[in-house]
């Protein structure tokens, strides 16, 4: 393997599948069916609707009219959604296979659950989270191996986008919940100061502009909150889906709405507000998607052997991710604020983002390793021809289609413009963070720029204002400071530190404001133990000298906590 990451860790005693396809031992067609009658039945009641507005009749009937007319045996948005999962070669498959074999299981009629706690997606009270893990074998498993998902067309991601879908528990599906959701949104924002409220309005407006998500209406109208209606959300998603595989699309009317709140950081230099999605209801329907890399302490130490690496923090990641058209109406529907927004991406919050995301970085992973040894190989047949000086791109358009996950003439082109393709690399990847090591400084630098141009080709685009080289320090800046897996790198003496971002006022300092200087020390491998100790002992005698949050300390505990 020329692309060594971290994706090996130890799920299972077989390697990592390197292909997909479908086992022709199921049949799909039944399954589909049901699959896309929410969608078939949706597109057929618009169309003839859109002919009786031409006609100028007047006489247009109700879409409940139309639906019991065209389909007197199915509902209009039935709830019998996708619900079967990928299977792979660890379950009873021959073990010595390299293809990932997928079918359908079949899916029973779905019911929306009127109340979560009266209808839980188990079925038993008994059991608690670790006992559905365990029962549930595709969460013991990699994400990769567990998560249905495809790459489409997208004009801002050459080589084609990711859209992923929910990996649902059963048959339970969250409840309609507008009035809590639209409550909630509102009551976040009522109190909010004109600094706050700005703050707010330019945070949600990051997403818009990015067309992660758009705002379909203002819930609060004339005093009362109203859910919005169809021709609102058909309306946004049009603008939302423009020059993407899912424009022309008709969008899945809301089933459920997931509310918010905001967290403000005043002193945060890039995102003063950060909005919060409170995915709790749809975590309780949903499984994890597979087991996560959750090797925090592993990856820092592979990261400390590199001599020489580039950092590279993956803009927005969860977002890139596109929902399935089938989960819309769960899933992307959230009420932020006075507003419902309607996301066409992958909301950042639920419990299973982290394993899409991994799972759809693994496969970016994959494409590169097919490039570098399609590269490898034609390079050694130009040594053996006694050929001198190998030009930088060596593969046929034929070679780099059949390595692509989304094989077309843009993204040939795409990459045929782009960075050469090195001969090795070294990718370390935790989350959105991605790491391009190498023992020279070349092949460092090699790695990350071939590798930034794949992952910006599927829409991972790198934050330049994160990306940093490990032995580059500014003039002038010693004590130059990065952020690296929850730690600080001081560059100059390439040593870790515990991050403490406390603010101390000059001055009087109350117990609040020493509570609030000593919880920002973070360190989550607990590699500085005795700063915690430190801390811990100190807010004891804090609490000891003082009972009141208004208390001012004295000027000996002021100093210490400095």
């Amino acid at each position: 393997m020329h692309v060594t990451t971290n994706d090996e860790h130890d799920f299972s005693p077989y390697s990592a599948p390197k292909e997909v396809r479908f086992n022709d031992n199921y049949s799909t067609a039944n399954q589909l069916e049901k699959d896309q009658e929410e969608i078939t039945a949706m597109y057929v009641i618009n169309h003839i609707r859109q002919l009786f507005l031409l006609q100028d009749s007047g006489t247009e009937p109700s879409e409940a009219d139309l639906h019991k007319a065209l389909f007197p045996t199915t509902r209009t948005y039935p709830d019998d959604l996708f619900v079967g999962q990928a299977d792979c070669n660890q379950s009873g498959k021959d073990p010595t296979t390299n293809d990932y074999y997928v079918h359908y299981t079949s899916a029973a009629s779905t019911r929306t659950s009127p109340n979560v706690d009266l209808a839980t997606p188990h079925h038993d009270e008994n059991h608690d989270n670790d006992d559905v893990v365990d029962n549930n074998f595709d969460d013991n498993l990699p994400p990769w191996d567990v998560l249905l998902r495809h790459w489409m067309w997208d004009v801002k991601a050459p080589l084609g986008r990711v859209c992923v879908r929910l990996p649902w528990l059963g048959e339970e599906r969250p409840p309609n919940n507008f009035n809590n959701a639209a409550h909630r949104g509102t009551a976040s924002t009522r109190r909010l100061s004109p600094e706050q409220r700005d703050a707010f309005e330019a945070a949600l407006q990051v997403y818009t502009t990015r067309g992660f998500c758009t705002i379909v209406k203002n819930n609060y109208v004339d005093g009362t909150l109203k859910p919005p209606t169809f021709d609102e959300c058909q309306t946004a998603w049009d603008v939302m889906t423009r020059d993407t595989a899912l424009e022309g699309t008709v969008v899945i009317k809301p089933y459920h709405y997931t509310p918010s709140h905001m967290v403000f950081r005043d002193s945060h230099p890039t995102t003063p507000c950060r909005i919060v999605l409170d995915f709790r209801t749809l975590n309780k329907f949903t499984k994890r998607g597979g087991k996560t890399q959750n090797d925090l302490q592993g990856v820092l130490l592979q990261l400390r052997s590199f001599p020489y690496f580039i950092s590279a923090d993956v803009s927005k990641a969860f977002c890139q991710m596109k929902a399935s058209l089938y989960d819309v109406g769960y899933s992307s529907y959230t009420c932020i604020g006075n507003y419902t927004v309607l996301w066409s991406s992958i909301a950042f919050g639920s419990n299973n983002a982290p394993c899409m995301l991994e799972a759809s970085s693994h496969d970016v992973v994959l494409e590169m390793e097919r490039l570098l040894t399609s590269s490898l190989s034609v390079q050694r047949e130009v040594h053996k021809a006694e050929v001198t000086g190998s030009p930088p791109r060596l593969l046929s358009n034929v070679q780099i289609e059949q390595a692509l996950l989304m094989p077309s003439a843009t993204g040939v082109e795409y990459l045929l413009r782009g960075p050469s393709i090195p001969t090795r690399m070294l990718l370390l990847k935790y989350v959105d963070d991605l790491y391009y090591g190498g023992r020279t400084r070349e092949e460092a630098r090699l790695g990350y720029e071939f590798g930034s141009h794949v992952f910006t080709g599927h829409g991972f685009g790198n934050d330049p204002v994160k990306s940093f080289c490990n032995w580059l320090t500014a003039d002038g800046n010693d004590g130059a400071k990065k952020s690296v897996l929850g730690y600080l790198l001081k560059l100059d003496v390439d040593k870790f530190h515990a991050v403490y971002s406390g603010y101390v006022p000059d001055g009087e300092v109350t117990k609040l404001q020493a509570c609030a200087a000593l919880a920002s020390l973070y360190d989550p491998l607990g590699l500085y133990v005795e700063l915690d100790i430190q801390g811990r002992l100190l807010w004891r005698e804090v609490c000891q000298a003082h009972k009141n949050w208004d208390d001012k300390l004295n000027d000996d505990l002021v100093h210490r906590i400095k």
